[in-house]
């Protein structure tokens, strides 16, 4: 084999993977989805159409071997649908691959064919439950072997002027070409769990579990001169005392409950800005009474209990100051007035 022909082969198998990683990088990227979770029905059935769909694109960067345009990795997406999303995935990949063999193919040949792509996906409807207890390597193998071997048998008798040693690069090619999108599908969705995690956390006080104050900024910034809306500021009365009399764990345990509670009355509006500060953005509407409602705050944080080891009860309070947003020319003088009123209520 001279150079350009090598070249030519090591450019086609890095066209297949391409298009085998596309594929599934947009499964994930447009439904949501992680390859490590149990799959729902809708993404068993729309990752066996785009198996079937992507396959057919490959079949545009085969490699010729011995006359035949053999060498593609459409085997590939039965593979990793039975192993990713289970049998039903792989059965209609198997579908779609049979359809695409008749209206493209050799009839006599597509036909045969055929019938194994069939088997096969039958087959991978069959053994997927029993596989779920197997180790993720074990699976793999068996899937692998499940469809290999009934196709590369299958090439041979259609085709036996095909040497010996065609079929096993076939098989190599299809080995390698399976390993090396399981690997780059596993190292995406990694790193992809780790940027949901890291952007999950950017935004989600790790204490309160409640949004955080970059979110609290965002948020202002969105609704600010387009919306009407009051900005309560809250704090917890004496939580210095309680840390330094208690310990930081009584402390931390009134931060959660303190935000619990704000949960449970403003749940998705409400935010702690750092500290023992705390802040809700209401909209602001005809029936909104802005002090009943920090009247409605302080009671249900008056209502919080906590009992020491010692049988002793800790009781909480607020302190709560708010303003309505057409009060201030900025987000900056909006947040001042209302945290000149907090402070004003903390003194009576």
């Amino acid at each position: 084999m001279d150079m350009w022909s090598f070249l030519k082969i090591l450019s086609y198998a890095f066209a297949n993977i391409a298009v085998l990683v596309f594929a599934y990088f947009l499964l994930a990227r447009f439904m949501k989805f992680q390859f490590d979770e149990p799959p729902t029905w809708s993404i068993r059935i729309l990752s066996g159409v785009l198996g079937g769909f992507f396959a057919f694109l490959l079949m545009n960067f085969s490699i010729v071997a011995e006359g035949s345009r053999t060498l593609n990795l459409i085997w590939v997406f039965i593979v990793l649908n039975a192993y990713y999303f289970g049998g039903t995935s792989a059965f209609i990949t198997c579908l779609f691959i049979t359809f695409e063999r008749l209206l493209f193919g050799d009839m006599q040949v597509a036909m045969v064919f055929s019938i194994v792509y069939l088997a096969i996906g039958i087959l991978q409807l069959v053994i997927g439950p029993f596989l779920r207890k197997k180790t993720n390597f074990v699976q793999l193998f068996i899937v692998f072997a499940l469809t290999i071997v009934p196709l590369s048998t299958m090439g041979l008798l259609i085709a036996p002027n095909i040497s010996l040693k065609v079929i096993i690069e076939i098989a190599i090619y299809i080995l390698l070409g399976t390993f090396a999108c399981y690997y780059i599908v596993t190292d995406l969705t990694t790193l992809g769990k780790q940027m949901s995690f890291f952007e999950r956390t950017s935004k989600i006080d790790f204490l309160t579990k409640i949004e955080n104050r970059y979110m609290f900024t965002a948020k202002l910034e969105q609704l600010f001169g387009k919306e009407l809306f009051y900005l309560f500021l809250l704090d917890l009365n004496h939580f210095k005392k309680i840390n330094d009399v208690y310990g930081h764990d009584i402390g931390d345990l009134a931060l959660k409950l303190f935000a619990e509670k704000l949960y449970e009355l403003y749940p998705d509006c409400c935010y702690r800005l750092g500290g023992d500060e705390f802040a809700i953005l209401i909209p602001s509407h005809s029936a909104f009474n802005p002090e009943l409602a920090s009247r409605e705050l302080k009671n249900t944080i008056a209502g919080i209990r906590v009992e020491l080891p010692n049988k002793e009860i800790i009781f909480f309070s607020t302190s709560i100051g708010y303003m309505r947003s057409d009060h201030a020319s900025s987000e900056e003088k909006l947040y001042r007035l209302a945290d000149k009123a907090l402070y004003a209520d903390k003194q009576t």
